[in-house]
Protein backbone atom coordinates (compact mmCIF):
# COMPACT_ATOMS: atom_id res chain seq x y z
CA UNK A 1 0.00 0.00 0.00
CA UNK A 2 1.08 3.29 -0.93
CA UNK A 3 1.80 5.70 1.90
CA UNK A 4 -0.48 8.92 1.64
CA UNK A 5 0.98 12.00 0.10
CA UNK A 6 1.96 15.42 1.81
CA UNK A 7 1.50 18.72 0.33
CA UNK A 8 4.94 19.73 0.44
CA UNK A 9 5.38 16.84 -2.04
CA UNK A 10 3.03 17.49 -4.77
CA UNK A 11 3.86 21.20 -4.90
CA UNK A 12 7.39 20.50 -5.24
CA UNK A 13 7.17 18.00 -7.26
CA UNK A 14 4.62 19.58 -9.72
CA UNK A 15 5.41 23.45 -9.08
CA UNK A 16 6.00 24.39 -12.66
CA UNK A 17 2.66 22.52 -13.57
CA UNK A 18 0.52 23.67 -10.89
CA UNK A 19 2.14 27.03 -10.76
CA UNK A 20 1.39 27.15 -7.24
CA UNK A 21 3.95 29.49 -5.82
CA UNK A 22 2.49 29.06 -2.21
CA UNK A 23 1.11 25.82 -0.55
CA UNK A 24 -2.03 27.70 0.07
CA UNK A 25 -2.56 27.63 -3.05
CA UNK A 26 -2.74 24.24 -3.63
CA UNK A 27 -5.62 21.81 -2.57
CA UNK A 28 -5.46 18.23 -2.19
CA UNK A 29 -7.93 15.56 -1.57
CA UNK A 30 -7.82 12.21 -1.74
CA UNK A 31 -10.33 10.13 -3.57
CA UNK A 32 -12.14 7.50 -3.20
CA UNK A 33 -9.95 4.13 -5.20
CA UNK A 34 -11.03 0.93 -6.49
CA UNK A 35 -9.27 -2.49 -4.62
CA UNK A 36 -5.83 -1.57 -6.28
CA UNK A 37 -2.89 -0.52 -4.69
CA UNK A 38 -3.04 3.15 -6.63
CA UNK A 39 -4.61 5.98 -4.66
CA UNK A 40 -5.98 8.90 -6.36
CA UNK A 41 -5.75 12.84 -5.82
CA UNK A 42 -8.16 15.69 -7.05
CA UNK A 43 -5.76 18.22 -6.84
CA UNK A 44 -6.86 22.47 -6.87
CA UNK A 45 -4.64 25.08 -7.83
CA UNK A 46 -6.15 28.64 -8.80
CA UNK A 47 -9.21 27.00 -9.79
CA UNK A 48 -8.00 24.21 -11.99
CA UNK A 49 -8.67 20.76 -11.37
CA UNK A 50 -6.04 17.56 -11.77
CA UNK A 51 -6.13 13.67 -10.78
CA UNK A 52 -2.73 12.17 -9.55
CA UNK A 53 -2.69 8.60 -9.90
CA UNK A 54 0.14 7.49 -7.09
CA UNK A 55 1.02 4.01 -8.36
CA UNK A 56 3.84 1.56 -8.50
CA UNK A 57 7.15 3.05 -9.16
CA UNK A 58 7.76 2.39 -12.77
CA UNK A 59 11.02 3.01 -15.07
CA UNK A 60 9.62 3.18 -18.71
CA UNK A 61 5.91 4.40 -19.16
CA UNK A 62 5.55 1.73 -22.53
CA UNK A 63 5.38 -0.39 -19.92
CA UNK A 64 2.14 0.80 -18.05
CA UNK A 65 -0.85 -0.23 -19.55
CA UNK A 66 -2.90 2.48 -18.58
CA UNK A 67 -0.84 4.49 -20.29
CA UNK A 68 -0.20 2.61 -23.32
CA UNK A 69 -3.96 2.15 -23.81
CA UNK A 70 -4.65 6.33 -23.11
CA UNK A 71 -1.70 7.11 -25.88
CA UNK A 72 -3.65 4.52 -28.54
CA UNK A 73 -6.89 5.51 -27.57
CA UNK A 74 -6.50 9.09 -27.98
CA UNK A 75 -4.58 8.64 -30.80
CA UNK A 76 -7.52 6.97 -32.52
CA UNK A 77 -10.14 10.18 -31.36
CA UNK A 78 -11.61 8.23 -28.15
CA UNK A 79 -12.24 11.39 -25.34
CA UNK A 80 -9.36 10.08 -23.07
CA UNK A 81 -7.52 12.07 -19.65
CA UNK A 82 -4.90 13.96 -20.82
CA UNK A 83 -1.19 13.34 -19.12
CA UNK A 84 0.33 16.51 -18.18
CA UNK A 85 2.82 14.96 -16.35
CA UNK A 86 4.64 11.72 -15.15
CA UNK A 87 7.43 11.11 -12.25
CA UNK A 88 7.68 7.35 -12.77
CA UNK A 89 10.57 7.35 -10.04
CA UNK A 90 7.67 7.72 -7.26
CA UNK A 91 4.62 6.27 -9.62
CA UNK A 92 3.26 9.24 -10.04
CA UNK A 93 1.02 10.52 -13.44
CA UNK A 94 -0.74 13.76 -13.09
CA UNK A 95 -3.80 13.70 -15.44
CA UNK A 96 -6.59 15.53 -16.42
CA UNK A 97 -10.09 15.41 -14.47
CA UNK A 98 -13.21 14.51 -15.70
CA UNK A 99 -15.36 15.40 -12.49
CA UNK A 100 -17.05 13.22 -10.39
CA UNK A 101 -19.65 12.12 -12.39
CA UNK A 102 -19.38 8.46 -13.45
CA UNK A 103 -20.29 7.64 -17.39
CA UNK A 104 -23.06 4.44 -15.95
CA UNK A 105 -25.50 7.41 -14.99
CA UNK A 106 -25.52 8.61 -19.17
CA UNK A 107 -26.03 4.72 -20.11
CA UNK A 108 -28.00 5.10 -22.85
CA UNK A 109 -28.37 3.29 -26.65
CA UNK A 110 -26.80 5.89 -28.07
CA UNK A 111 -23.87 6.15 -26.32
CA UNK A 112 -23.42 1.82 -26.61
CA UNK A 113 -23.48 2.81 -30.73
CA UNK A 114 -20.89 5.56 -30.54
CA UNK A 115 -18.66 3.46 -28.01
CA UNK A 116 -19.29 0.61 -30.73
CA UNK A 117 -18.16 3.01 -33.73
CA UNK A 118 -14.89 3.99 -31.40
CA UNK A 119 -13.67 0.51 -31.05
CA UNK A 120 -14.27 -0.18 -34.58
CA UNK A 121 -12.16 3.23 -35.29
CA UNK A 122 -9.90 1.79 -32.68
CA UNK A 123 -9.49 -1.78 -34.69
CA UNK A 124 -8.85 0.47 -38.13
CA UNK A 125 -5.65 2.65 -37.02
CA UNK A 126 -4.40 -0.25 -35.02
Amino acid sequence: MTPDLALSEIQTEFSSLLGASSKSALVLKKLAGDISTRCYYRITAHAKHYILQQADAFSDPKQITFLVAQELLSTCGVRVPKIFDTRPSRGWIVMEDLGDEMLQAHVSETLYFEALDALVAWTQKA
